[in-house]
Formats: C-alpha cells, sequence, structure tokens
C-alpha cells in the first residue's frame, strides 16, 4: 500500500514527466534527476518496480486517435517504461524485482493502443532484447495494424480517459513516505533519502489533456 501511494505521488504531480515537457522533448535531464533516487528504492523494496511499472502501463492506454497520439505525457511515460526496459544499469533492478519480458509485451498487447504498442514496439527492437525480437516483433506489427483498422472504423476522435480516481496528496508527505517505505528494510546500506528539488504543495486535477498533471496551490498548510 505505501508502495502504490509512492507510486502514484510520482505519476501524478509533474514528477517523473513534466507537465510543461513539449512531445518530442528529451527526456535526458529528467532521467538524471530521478534515477538514482528510483534505483535506490528498486534495490530496497523488490515489489517498487513490479509497481511503476504496472502503474505506468497502466496510464498508458487510451484509444489510438490523433489526440492520443500528441499526448506528452503519456509518451513521458512510454520513454521512461523503453529505457527501464532497455538500460543496462536497470538490468539488476529487472532481475531483482522479478520483472518479465514475456509478462512486459503480454501487458501491452493485451491493451493494445497507440502507446502500449509504442513501447512494446520500442523495447523489442532494442539491442538489450536483440534474442526475443523475432518472437515478438510481428506480433506487435499485427497488433498495431488491427488496432489502428479498428480506430478508424469506429470513427474515434476522443482520447479514452485511464481508469483513474482524482486523488488530493500533499507533495511534502512524498519525503515521509519514501522513508517509510525504506525504514522496512533492515539493511545499513546508506542511502541518500532526499527527493529531488523542488516540491511544492500541490493538487492533483484533471484536465482534457493529462489527467494526471498537477498545479501549485500554493505552499500554504492544508
Amino acid at each position: 500500500m505505501k508502495l502504490q501511494i509512492v507510486v502514484d505521488i510520482l505519476l501524478g504531480f509533474d514528477m517523473l514527466v513534466l507537465c510543461a515537457r513539449p512531445l518530442g522533448g528529451s527526456m535526458k535531464a529528467t532521467f538524471q534527476v530521478w534515477e538514482t533516487l528510483l534505483v535506490a528504492i528498486t534495490n530496497h523494496q523488490n515489489k517498487f518496480l513490479q509497481s511503476l511499472n504496472a502503474s505506468m502501463i497502466s496510464r498508458l492506454v487510451c484509444a489510438t486517435t490523433p489526440d492520443c497520439a500528441v499526448d506528452s505525457f503519456r509518451e513521458g511515460l512510454s520513454e521512461w517504461l523503453s529505457y527501464i526496459w532497455s538500460s543496462e544499469r536497470w538490468k539488476k533492478g529487472r532481475e531483482r524485482s522479478n520483472l518479465a519480458f514475456n509478462t512486459l509485451m503480454e501487458s501491452c498487447l493485451s491493451s493494445p493502443g497507440y502507446w502500449t504498442l509504442h513501447v512494446a514496439h520500442c523495447v523489442v527492437t532494442s539491442a538489450t532484447w536483440t534474442s526475443r525480437r523475432e518472437s515478438w516483433e510481428g506480433k506487435i506489427l499485427e497488433a498495431m495494424k488491427a488496432d489502428k483498422e479498428a480506430s478508424v472504423a469506429a470513427g474515434q476522435n476522443t482520447v479514452e480517459n485511464a481508469a483513474d480516481e482524482t486523488s488530493a496528496y500533499k507533495l511534502g508527505n512524498m519525503g515521509a513516505a519514501l522513508l517509510e517505505v525504506l525504514s522496512d528494510d533492515k539493511s545499513n546500506e546508506n542511502v541518500s533519502m532526499a527527493p529531488p528539488a523542488p516540491f511544492f504543495t500541490t493538487l492533483a486535477f484533471r484536465n482534457s489533456r493529462n489527467p494526471w498533471c498537477a498545479t501549485p496551490v500554493g505552499t500554504s498548510n492544508m
């Protein structure tokens, strides 16, 4: 439960994907800011990466429409997933968390859409998974074709909102939540617990483009 709260905050408050990030914008700086902390949590809590992976995929699900294809928030999530599954730095974390490549592929194909299939194709065509490419690429391309044909036939023109409850959190609680999560580990390894700055007291709100984005509401206690 505590892990999921941390994941929801990371994905819902202008953190792992900046609300102001333009479509096609580089994620390099964001990776540099957050990766050390995310890897540290993963090394202490085996289920964290499982929860992060599943939550990212669920937020990627949307009907294949022009609006969905230019959704910069979902694009950012797809960049994170592709990076986590393709980067050598995340190899130990994936193994420690028992994340299975086939499970990722099946998750993306069971919820076919523009971004889920985009992630599947990016991962399977990366150098990391060359040995799996032959087994999966054909299935992914077929799913892409079928999804595109289905969306055209249905004449869909709006983005389908992913199932999500609007929640309000104080970002000030994130540090405490992280401390609670990592304090469950009994190792003596020293890990920096300070999340990247800046943090603002923020409320989540829905909008037509990014239902998980956030807007500052000041710094007073609520």
